[in-house]
């Protein structure tokens, strides 16, 4: 192929790429579960603004049900969730900081229900909230992440982009592979899962290898 030819294709993914990610960040913004790809594995996310009972009992079913989410740091700072001993000096692989866990103040009973869970991802998203309305430690792990993040990893960018549009954190948890239930997804059940239920896949390498 030509010098031409491959830098046409190159553009070609990358607008296609580009367009992936604004179609991915209005789901998120219309409080759809969506499905991402990207180096760390599959992960279903959704904003912690609109986090529902049924969206964390989706997400726990189906994946590891180590949920977290994703905040920027500015917010953590705000409502006094540091990032934990070990994580202070960078950010893990993925991008982002392991923070304390937490639990809403008010509203929930033991934490760790799906509806629990869901509350407090809406409690640390809203903007009135303040460090009183939040227990530590808690049963949802937050991810600090760099408000100005934009490396390569999903997660913290999707974060970033969002709460620079008002939507402020995203939950997200691995999902695991239905074939063998004890490992992560790969690629091949990623995509077979978006396609059983109708999600909204973000998977930047599918468009870097087209």
């Amino acid at each position: 192929m030509s010098a031409p030819a491959l830098t046409d294709a190159a553009g070609t993914c990358a607008r296609e790429e580009h367009q992936a990610f604004i179609t991915t960040i209005a789901a998120l913004a219309r409080g759809e579960t969506v499905l991402l790809w990207d180096r760390a594995g599959a992960v279903l996310a959704f904003a912690a603004a609109t986090a529902s009972t049924q969206q964390v009992a989706f997400a726990v079913k189906h994946t590891s049900g180590f949920l977290q989410i994703a905040l920027p740091t500015t917010v953590c700072e705000r409502l006094l969730i540091p990032p934990l001993p070990t994580a202070r000096m960078c950010p893990t692989e993925e991008g982002y900081w392991p923070c304390i866990s937490v639990d809403a103040a008010s509203g929930i009973t033991t934490g760790i229900s799906a509806a629990d869970r869901a509350r407090t991802a809406r409690v640390l998203a809203d903007p009135l909230t303040v460090a009183s309305g939040l227990t530590r430690p808690g049963h949802v792990i937050v991810a600090g992440v760099d408000p100005h993040y934009c490396g390569p990893h999903v997660i913290p960018r999707l974060c970033a982009v969002l709460a620079r549009n008002n939507t402020v954190g995203v939950v997200f948890a691995h999902l695991i592979s239905s074939r063998r239930p004890i490992d992560t997804a790969d690629q091949d059940d990623a995509v077979a899962f978006a396609r059983a239920y109708q999600l909204s896949m973000y998977a930047p390498s599918l468009h870097r290898r087209s």
